[in-house]
């Protein structure tokens, strides 16, 4: 049981638990009778007062000799003295967070049992997600310099300068992310393919290295590299690091833990100045903001297909947290899918001309780096917590707008935009509320689609080019004459007094808001 503590649990029932047995992992099924398990940790999942009775499934644990079960920590909030019953019947009682999924708890547990029969020598006395310290001892296992990865090519510890190394390996270091060469992408896919360590021939001028996938259960969460020196590594270095794999998955799962949690609070921060509510002055603590700095929201709208900006989250996350970092910006990123807000905080920021370089090169990265397309839209400087929201909702609204009009600048401020984003405004509101565009824009636009004609776009761009027909003409492609027979015609059959302000204003606003967001429905 003592493995467990590093499996993201918390022993709640007496300590005599830790010296209790524990081999395997079995799923909680309310709809069937709990076999017999003995050293089996049971996953309470849905053991909850709403669904089935905890004490029930405590009795039903302790008679099918099951050593531990494992609660959601809200159950043993709602049932308290769910502690004492398990103390009763010599039951080890544990709880994990609310926010960590099952099959993340099943991993880590199988994954710190996995630890406990393959750890050995100064892996035994390695901290639990320690992992420099577990660097360290690769090292001085097999005699060679160490790293440890994630997914991401980021380098997430290394050892000390004992053992020889080339110049990747110094690059990746100081940057902390494994640098770009056209035979990485084939190098790490032998990796992540493979069972066994593999040996990677090193770059022009560098040194070969032994790596191999980190693995918990049949997910791959990061490798581990070790640096050949040319008098070569210690005896049976592959087959320990072979062995090592197992153990440092689980450091991998709580140090990955950790940093979730984090990101975590710091998301929920971003998200709380973005939306204006709760503990503002509690959310600019945790995101690490001087409270008398100034602070701006930049958001980004990607418009890149669905699949690929889902799949790239993260990354688009830790690349525009980077960006900003180098720049002094301390940053809180909110927000998920299409949009991202980015809270930015620096005592030099006097405008929202002052983020401009940022968000350009956050664009320029996203697009070469994860092959991601954006909008970029930049609230005003604001000085006050409160005022925060007001700077995200002005961003969004220019980032919205930006993202529909393809003319427009891919990065704008709110003060280059403030008077087109009113178009934002409307749209949102006619789509609650249709009244408040001309039904005769309706009309328009349900002749154009029983009848294939484009009255609407010949209308809207004879406004926007100050009924002024020559120009019309040039942006349409067509003949001037062309655009006025048309127009005629238009006119005749709608009942649209060209010359009349008064009635052109509220047809043109209401083929702007249909042009922006498709809000008006037409029929």
């Amino acid at each position: 049981m003592t493995a467990l503590s590093g499996a993201s649990l918390t022993l709640v029932t007496d300590g005599d638990g830790l010296d209790l047995t524990v081999s395997r992992t079995l799923l909680f099924d309310p709809v069937e009778a709990v076999r017999a398990a003995p050293e089996c940790v049971l996953l309470g999942v849905g053991v909850d007062r709403r669904f089935v009775d905890p004490f029930t499934v405590v009795a039903q644990a302790s008679a099918a000799q099951i050593t531990a079960l494992v609660i959601k920590a809200s159950a043993l909030r709602e049932s308290p003295e769910l502690v004492a019953a398990a103390n009763e019947c010599g039951l080890a009682l544990l709880t994990v967070d609310d926010m960590i999924d099952w099959l993340t708890v099943d991993t880590h547990i199988r994954s710190a049992l996995y630890a406990t029969t393959h750890a050995g020598g100064s892996l035994q006395s390695v901290p639990s997600g320690d992992l420099f310290s577990l660097a360290e001892a690769i090292a001085d296992t097999v005699g060679g310099a160490a790293a440890i990865e994630d997914m991401n090519l980021r380098v997430l510890a290394y050892s000390s300068g004992q053992h020889p190394i080339d110049e990747d390996r110094r690059s990746g270091i100081l940057g902390r992310r494994v640098p770009t060469a056209p035979e990485h992408p084939g190098q790490y896919r032998e990796v992540y393919q493979s069972r066994s360590v593999c040996r990677i021939p090193g770059a022009p001028g560098g040194l070969e290295r032994l790596a191999v996938a980190v693995r918990a259960g049949t997910e791959i969460i990061g490798s581990i590299w070790v640096v050949i020196p040319t008098d070569g590594l210690r005896e049976g270095a592959e087959r320990q690091l072979a062995d090592v794999a197992p153990v440092a998955a689980l450091h991998l799962l709580r140090a990955r833990h950790a940093e979730d949690l984090v990101r975590q609070q710091r998301t929920e921060a971003a998200e709380a100045l973005v939306a204006g509510s709760g503990d503002l002055r509690n959310a600019i603590l945790v995101l690490g903001f001087n409270p008398d700095d100034a602070v701006a929201v930049m958001t980004i709208a990607l418009t890149s297909p669905v699949d690929r900006r889902t799949a790239r989250h993260d990354r688009l996350v830790s690349l525009v947290t980077m960006n900003c970092e180098s720049r002094r910006l301390s940053v809180g990123v909110a927000g998920a899918g299409d949009l991202l807000h980015v809270v930015c905080s620096a005592r030099h920021i006097e405008s929202a001309d002052d983020i401009l370089s940022v968000a350009e090169a956050i664009r320029r990265a996203a697009h070469g780096s994860l092959d991601l397309d954006a909008v970029i839209g930049i609230g005003p400087v604001v000085s006050a917590a409160h005022r925060i929201g007001h700077s995200a909702e002005c961003a969004a609204k220019v980032a919205t707008l930006l993202r529909r009009v393809a003319e427009l600048p891919r990065i704008a401020t709110y003060r280059q935009m403030a008077d087109r984003t009113s178009f934002v405004d409307l749209a949102a509101a006619a789509i609650d509320d249709p009244r408040i565009i001309s039904d005769r824009v309706v009309e328009v636009l349900k002749h154009d689609a029983e009848r294939s004609t484009a009255y609407a776009k010949l209308l809207r761009t004879y406004l926007r080019s100050w009924r002024d027909a020559t120009r019309t003409a040039t942006v349409l492609e067509i003949h001037p004459n062309t655009v006025r027979y048309r127009l005629n015609r238009l006119s005749e059959t709608f009942g649209i007094d060209l010359d009349d302000p008064d009635q052109l204003l509220p047809i043109w606003v209401g083929l702007e808001v249909q042009g922006l967001t498709g809000a008006v429905a037409a029929g």
